[in-house]
């Protein structure tokens, strides 16, 4: 059972976002990013249409990537419930759990980035007590995940199933998506990603990649099906999670949405293209006439004229494109600072998406 139990603002923004028809912005609250501890309550708090990321750090705070994620999402659907869950550090284990605003460091992403977005819930919690009362507190009890290579990532990735079990919404993975458009179209519902790069499987079900982004419904069956058979397999500590969670969800899907002589029985649930969702890399042609751009730009020493030329090109390209998010690992040669051209495109487009994250980072932004 879910509560969110307020402890502390982390600060104020300066103007409310503008409502839309489809998501209209909550009244019973003020503008600020608010600070939970979860604690289990006899009452369930639903909100399918809430965005909810899992970091695990023991620092109580996101690095440049993960800030980023959070605040690209935050940006553009100012409307929905940006929620970051994060594993309670021991320090902020204090009695009748009360959290105080000096606990987060000025300098900290959460307070530096966040104090800017009201729609932002970071939630703190014990995963002993999360994981309590559903499938996969075995799994957490026997501790095995302790000692695997991908423990955070598998200790993030199974928190993340727990969520969709307790209230549903919608998942972005913290460490490799960055949001580039408003997530309200009626696909963003009830949906996975094709895993184009596996073929089908032998039993006919299309594979999917459910370590990106994904929606379900608060009850969905599969939500069910999936944390069922994550706590009854065999866990391997040394599997990716993505393997281990592809294989659930196939699993799931073949049991449940798979009739007679291969009938469809979940007619509420879309499988999406990836590029319907994510843009390609740089090198693609669509992003030619930026990279022209991007020379002039530097060929007039970073003109500010040509500079906002720039910068409007990179925006007209994303709004043109159906694709509403980019990939870190789509641009791993930037990370390395190797390509100065491309660095430089790839920080104006940041710029427009995460710019307090920018900013917060600076130099150390390449470096996480």
């Amino acid at each position: 059972m879910v509560c969110y139990h307020q402890l502390h603002y982390a600060g104020f923004a300066d103007g409310p976002c503008t409502p839309t028809p489809t998501f209209p912005l909550r009244t019973d609250r003020r503008n600020a990013t608010y600070i939970f501890q979860w604690q289990p309550q006899p009452w369930e708090l639903v909100n399918n249409q809430r965005i909810f990321m899992h970091g695990v750090t023991d620092s109580a705070d996101l690095n440049a990537k993960q800030s980023c994620a959070a605040e690209s999402c935050a940006i553009h659907n100012c409307n929905r419930t940006i929620q970051i869950f994060m594993r309670m550090p021991p320090s902020y284990n204090q009695p009748k759990h009360v959290m105080e605003l000096n606990n987060l460091k000025n300098n900290s992403s959460l307070y530096s980035v966040f104090r800017h977005y009201p729609n932002v819930e970071i939630i703190f919690f014990k995963e002993s007590e999360y994981f309590r009362n559903t499938a996969l507190f075995g799994w957490y009890n026997k501790g095995e995940w302790r000692n695997s290579p991908h423990r955070d990532s598998h200790l993030s990735g199974f928190s993340s199933i727990v969520s969709l079990f307790r209230g549903g919404g919608l998942f972005i993975d913290l460490d490799t998506v960055i949001t580039l458009k408003p997530l309200n179209a009626l696909k963003w519902r009830n949906f996975f990603i094709k895993n184009e790069e596996a073929s089908r499987a032998a039993d006919g079900v299309v594979n999917i990649a459910t370590n990106e982004i994904f929606h379900l419904v608060y009850g969905h069956r599969l939500s069910d099906d999936v944390i069922l058979n994550l706590g009854q397999s065999v866990y391997d500590p040394f599997s990716p999670v993505n393997k281990i969670f592809a294989a659930a969800f196939h699993d799931s899907i073949a049991n449940i949405c798979v009739g007679e002589n291969d009938t469809n029985l979940c007619q509420d649930l879309q499988l999406l293209n990836r590029r319907d969702v994510f843009l390609p890399q740089f090198e693609s042609l669509i992003w030619r006439p930026v990279v022209v751009a991007l020379d002039k730009y530097i060929a007039t020493n970073k003109s500010k004229q040509m500079g906002k030329a720039l910068q409007l090109m990179i925006k007209n390209t994303v709004d043109d494109n159906i694709a509403s998010l980019i990939k870190w690992k789509s641009y791993p040669h930037l990370m390395g600072q190797s390509n100065l051209n491309q660095e430089i495109l790839y920080s104006l487009l940041l710029s427009q998406h995460c710019p307090h994250t920018v900013k917060h980072f600076s130099d150390e932004f390449w470096d996480s």
